[in-house]
């Protein structure tokens, strides 16, 4: 659940990078503050933990993560 949650919204970070320079130039990735990589690699990260956690859970954890994250 909330890893999940965290990995979408670092990929969506990440994604409107460029979007967000101009909509929202306070941003942590837009402003500098947060390397804009970082988005992405925290994206990544976050998806590993997701799966690891969802396998200790067992098959239906592991089904639940999948789709949370697909």
């Amino acid at each position: 659940g909330p890893i999940v949650c965290g990995m979408s919204q670092a990929a969506n970070d990440w994604c409107d990078r460029h979007v967000d320079a101009v909509n929202e130039p306070d941003r942590p990735i837009p402003s500098g503050r947060v390397p804009g990589r970082w988005g992405l690699w925290i994206a990544l990260a976050m998806t590993g933990l997701a799966l690891g956690v969802g396998s200790i859970l067992g098959p239906w954890g592991a089904a639940a993560t999948l789709i949370g994250i697909a």
